[in-house]
């Protein structure tokens, strides 16, 4: 997974979760880039990916900030783009011959991994 898509992963996570407030200011793409030790430009393509999608609003020359929808909105937002990420991994899976009784166990087993 491409590193801009983990940032903006992490940063989704932290929205959706109520660990970033609706208007809050996130740091500038400067301050994140040396923080992740990153490119400015992989800061900048997580900030717009993350404002086509709905979660913040970026201000020019003010600085990017957590959009002021409801986190409801967030969540339904989360599960959309969930749904298509599980869609696309199911269609790998079955164009690659596995089947979906082995896809589900693999995803019983990983997420067994991850809610214990």
């Amino acid at each position: 997974m491409p590193i801009y898509e983990q940032i903006m992963m992490q940063i989704q996570e932290k929205i959706v979760n109520g660990n970033l407030e609706s208007g809050q200011m996130l740091p500038s793409m400067r301050v994140l880039a040396r923080d992740l030790e990153v490119s400015i430009i992989t800061t900048k393509r997580a900030y717009e990916e993350l404002e086509k999608l709905g979660y913040v609003v970026m201000v020019a020359g003010k600085g990017c900030y957590v959009s002021e929808k409801k986190p409801e909105t967030f969540q339904t937002i989360y599960r959309k783009e969930l749904a298509n990420n599980i869609k696309s991994m199911m269609q790998q899976a079955k164009n690659s011959g596995i089947s979906y009784e082995d896809f589900l166990n693999e995803v019983k087993e990983q997420g067994g991994k991850v809610y214990d």
